[in-house]
């Protein structure tokens, strides 16, 4: 799964740049039939994760991923199977049990479990709400003075990078933080940032997570991000 979702990402990434390619390299119309049948395959797979399978989890490779590549194919007009992704959307991006959120009794690692969910739940379109914002205020609480996350770091290439931790947390607190942890939500967003800006990548992905992570906060530079588009979910 993690290939194939690899496979999507890729794919629709070809969509986005084959415009500034040269024809030698790929050409739009072939680009977009791959991210078709890549997305195909992955919702193929996503399709019985919570029925026939019967997780009752959300997982990096089979929604956080997929959540995030959606929203690129919508971005670009590539089809998406609405039906699937709103089930899953609406199973695994829930924040609605604030009592679970209290407690955090369910602790695996801050930075790429919960903030990844709230990433890929933001790519699917779930407003802030007061159970996101619990999960935000706990990793805002548990960042690292330098701006960083700690994590497992033993499971490369799933979990290893403290970039891709810092790039994670930094766009889930960043997008549904509570409005009245504001000043703590911008104190950690600018530590994360600071982190960033000084790190020397060490790989394509710390590379991308850093793009990923310091492009967010150029928006004052004319970068915009496009209207989130996606699914309610309970809140």
């Amino acid at each position: 799964m993690l290939k194939w979702c690899a496979m999507v990402l890729g794919a629709v990434a070809c969509v986005v740049l084959a415009p500034e390619a040269s024809a030698q390299e790929v050409e739009p119309a072939r680009a977009r039939d791959a991210a078709v049948r890549a997305l195909a395959e992955i919702q193929k797979a996503q399709a019985t994760w919570y029925t026939a399978n019967k997780q009752v989890c959300a997982s990096c490779h089979h929604q956080y991923q997929p959540a995030l590549a959606y929203r690129a194919a919508r971005d670009h007009g590539v089809p998406v199977n609405e039906q699937i992704a709103r089930a899953d959307a609406l199973k695994a991006f829930t924040f609605a049990d604030i009592d679970r959120a209290v407690q955090y009794t369910y602790v695996i690692e801050p930075a790429v479990d919960d903030a990844y969910r709230m990433v890929a739940a933001h790519a699917a379109g779930v407003k802030p709400n007061l159970g996101a914002a619990v999960y935000a205020r706990l990793l805002i609480s548990r960042q690292n003075a330098a701006g960083d996350w700690d994590g497992f770091h033993q499971r490369p290439p799933s979990s290893y990078s403290r970039v891709t931790m810092a790039a994670l947390g930094l766009r889930a607190v960043q997008v549904y933080h509570h409005a009245s942890q504001k000043a703590q939500a911008d104190a950690a967003v600018a530590r994360a940032r600071t982190f960033l800006e000084a790190r020397t990548p060490r790989d394509t992905e710390e590379r991308t997570y850093q793009l990923l992570g310091l492009l967010r906060q150029l928006g004052r530079l004319g970068i915009q991000q496009r209207s989130s588009r996606g699914y309610a979910t309970t809140q």
